[in-house]
């Protein structure tokens, strides 16, 4: 008989349970035949195969249930298709496929979120503080995203400049910055290419400022920039303590790179 419904049942050729031999001994049988004794040593045998050997002998054929206990003790895992553990890097992500809201509590490498389901009227928010880093790869979809948002107050990194003879300002990192112009200046600035700082194809724009404010010793600021044209539109403001923005807006397209700066005072 062996395993039945998880439970294991001795069985000879007879009798079975727990009182084989002695139901046989009850029925007159003073010998047990061989053909008997080995019938009942298969259903042993048979049974123990059935068994999952602890040391990896033998694997799995079929689905195991743990009975809504835990699996204890594992070690981490270091291959595609091993399990994973709480602790490990990537172990609490959690999905709630009713509100479809995804917490991560780990960390990896590269992170994709597929939103095809969501269909074309869904929003993306992101709660509590966020930090994105590294290329943000967007390619069009069967499924675009066509309402993203980040809900109430919105907050920018903000680089801090140096003030100096020479100073670099690089908007293939940020779009905020902060001057204190206390000297003459000249910025250069670092215009973002298609092939290595983004994966928008060809054609595309962005735009950014720079808050300045004038300290004692402020001085002219000279512009320099690689560009196919460029445009500056106003002037510095001159005004001891005076608080004002640069803005630079640039299109990409391939080659050529559009570049317009506006002063901007109150």
């Amino acid at each position: 008989m062996a395993w039945s419904a998880g439970v294991y049942t001795r069985a000879g050729t007879v009798h079975t349970g727990a009182t084989t031999w002695a139901s046989s001994a009850a029925d007159g049988d003073a010998v047990i035949s061989s053909s008997e004794h080995d019938t009942h040593d298969q259903d042993l045998a048979n049974g123990i195969n059935a068994c999952l050997a602890k040391d990896g002998s033998n694997a799995m054929t079929g689905s195991l249930n743990a009975g809504s206990q835990k699996i204890v003790s594992m070690a981490a895992g270091t291959a595609t298709g091993n399990g994973g553990r709480w602790d490990e890097d990537v172990s609490g992500i959690t999905l709630d496929g009713t509100s479809l809201v995804v917490a991560f509590n780990g960390a990896a490498s590269d992170l994709t979120l597929d939103l095809a389901s969501i269909g074309s009227s869904g929003e993306m928010t992101l709660s509590t503080d966020q930090t994105v880093t590294g290329k943000k790869t967007f390619t069009t979809a069967t499924t675009p995203i066509t309402d993203l948002r980040i809900l109430e107050t919105t907050y920018h990194k903000l680089a801090v400049l140096t003030a100096g003879g020479a100073v670099s300002v690089d908007t293939t990192a940020y779009s905020r910055f902060f001057l204190n112009n206390n000297q003459a200046m000249t910025l250069t600035f670092t215009i973002p290419a298609a092939s290595a700082d983004t994966d928008l194809g060809a054609n595309f724009c962005t735009e950014g400022y720079i808050m300045m404010r004038n300290d004692t010793g402020h001085g002219a600021i000279t512009l320099s920039v690689s560009a196919t044209d460029t445009e500056t539109i106003g002037s510095r403001p001159t005004g001891a303590t005076e608080l004002y923005s640069l803005v630079y807006q640039i299109v990409v397209m391939g080659s050529t790179r559009y570049v317009k700066f506006t002063w901007v005072t109150a």
